[in-house]
């Protein structure tokens, strides 16, 4: 099956690479953090419209929606992209909006094509994402205090900042969600953890 190679090689791949990057703590400015990113977002969007593809009608279920033949044009992909970026998800005991997945998703279409034109985009420019210097907070039972890591930054087209590495993490683990739901994969295991962690950032 198409989905689940390029889930694997790509995307998990991808993910595996960002997370280690993030870890080395190397400086910012030379833009290896954007563009592994970035490339991570262009494996998520391939995984995801393979997946759309190859289990159209499991996906409609799953969404409780019907594909038409739209008199606007919109093909179903579109059409089941677009219920995806609007709903909500129960992802481990959390409600999670698929405005996660919109904005992913987009960065992966301005990683690839540098600027799109379109009023349903979250982001239109790459630009628009950069790499940063985040300060976090660090709670522990003891003592509080502050760290600061290298990260990328996305800012929406509303002024909206966003930080990216939660975005990916979430992003890659509710594809991998759907993967399991849809019998493609047995197991999510693999990005639970880190997606767990990300919901209080965003």
């Amino acid at each position: 099956m198409q989905t689940l190679d390029h889930y694997v090689s790509h995307t998990l791949a991808n993910f595996e690479e960002f997370q280690e990057l993030l870890r080395g703590n190397q400086p910012i400015g030379m833009e290896k953090y954007k563009a592994k990113c970035s490339t991570l977002a262009i494996s998520f969007n391939h995984a995801l419209e393979s997946l759309i593809s190859e289990k159209e009608s499991g996906i409609c279920d799953l969404l409780n929606i019907k594909v038409t033949q739209s008199s606007n044009g919109r093909s179903p992909k579109n059409q089941i992209l677009t219920k995806l970026f609007n709903c909500s998800f129960d992802y481990m005991g959390m409600k999670v909006s698929g405005e996660i997945l919109r904005i992913f998703y987009d960065v992966g279409d301005v990683a690839k094509h540098k600027k799109i034109a379109s009023k349903y985009r979250k982001i239109s420019c790459y630009s628009q994402i950069e790499e940063c210097l985040i300060l976090l907070l660090n709670n522990s039972s003891s003592v509080e205090y502050y760290s600061i890591h290298p990260g990328v930054m996305v800012t929406t087209d509303k002024g909206r900042e966003m930080n990216l590495e939660k975005i990916a993490n979430l992003g890659t683990a509710l594809l991998s969600s759907l993967l399991y739901k849809l019998g493609i994969i047995d197991s999510v295991s693999y990005t639970h953890l880190r997606a767990h962690e990300t919901l209080r950032y965003l």
